[in-house]
Parts: structure tokens; sequence; C-alpha cells
């Protein structure tokens, strides 16, 4: 399905419940991943503003993936100051667990603070030595930001052999696109047997 399918197919559900949290939040991811980032951005606070409004019980995991959301157009526009601020607050709303450390480790390292985003990838790789599960895609996303694209395939490997649900995105997913005109990365899109 193309994004402008199942962007029309997203639009066509929520025509039917405009106010469903999961529907508004996928509408959201869906317009980020066709690169229509201000349409994502006034989606994702959209989001933000029906989740507000329910009981913590219902909102809880949401309100962490739509600050994600928001970190992620931030940084596709360019607007580092606001990318951090979001991926901060869905750290504080993970109580510290490592996605949100990866995501904002791949932001300090987009907007050249090489020093926090090194530190960073330091103190998920020590969590990982003491056995914390890490995932290897957010190690691979600090490395694209820091533009060590050796790394990162080592890293997009570690992933692909574990099978990550998050590479399903690789194909759309713009944190990718510093990557795309390397062989290797044809050689993992074949790899994961998807178009090239």
């Amino acid at each position: 399905m193309s994004s402008d399918e199942q962007l029309a197919f997203e639009n066509r559900i929520l025509g039917f419940d405009p106010h469903n949290p999961l529907a508004n939040f996928s509408y959201a991811e869906t317009l980020f991943l066709a690169r229509q980032y201000d349409a994502a951005l006034a989606q994702y606070q959209k989001t933000l503003n029906i989740v507000s409004g329910l009981p913590p019980q219902y909102s809880g995991a949401l309100v962490d993936w739509i600050h994600s959301g928001l970190g992620q157009v931030y940084l596709q526009k360019g607007m580092f100051p606001e990318a951090i601020t979001e991926f901060n607050k869905a750290r504080e709303l993970t109580e510290d667990l490592p996605p949100a450390w990866e995501e904002l480790g791949y932001a300090y390292a987009k907007s050249g603070q090489r020093d926090e985003a090194t530190r960073i990838l330091n103190q998920l790789q020590e969590r990982a030595k003491r056995g914390e599960y890490v995932l290897p895609l957010g190690i691979a996303w600090i490395y694209i930001g820091l533009g060590d694209k050796d790394q990162a395939f080592v890293w997009l490997d570690k992933s692909f052999a574990e099978r990550s649900d998050g590479m399903r995105e690789i194909k759309t997913n713009p944190i990718y696109d510093p990557l795309r005109s390397d062989p290797r990365f044809t050689d993992l899109l074949r790899r994961m047997r998807l178009p090239t």
C-alpha cells in the first residue's frame, strides 16, 4: 500500500471515529513517514490534546509515543531544541528506559552535540554490558546521527539478526536517508526481501 493509500485509509477511519487516540496517532505517524512534516506535527499535537483528556490507564504509553513522534518531526524540520525537549519528555515518561535515551542520543548527534551523543552512546553500551536490553536499532540511529556509517551498519545487522520490529520502517523512515546510497543499505533491503 502506498503512503497516499495508507493516508486515505486512515483518514476514512478517522471519519468514523475522529477522537480515537490510536487512530489519530497512527495517522500522525503515517504523515511523518510520508514526509508531510507540518501536517504530522499538527496531527501529533491534536492527538496529544485528545489523550490529555483520558485517564492515565488509557493514555500511558501513547503519551510517550506522541512525544517521540513530535521529536522526530522536529528533527526533520531542523528544530533541534524542540526535538530534544520532546525526547526528554518521553524519557521522563518511560522512567529512563533505553529507547528514550536512544532517540535523545540521535537528536544530540543530529544537532551537532557530538559529546552529548557519545556520552549517551557509551551509557547505553555500558547498560547492555550489565545485561540490560538495549535496542540495537537505537544504537544504529545514534551512529547514523554521528555520521559513522560503518558502525551504523554493524548495529543495523544486529537489528536484522534479532528481527527487530523497528526495521519495518526502513524503507520510509527519514532517519535512514544518509544510508540509502550505500550498497550495504541495498544489500540489507535485499536480505529483508524488500524491493530495492
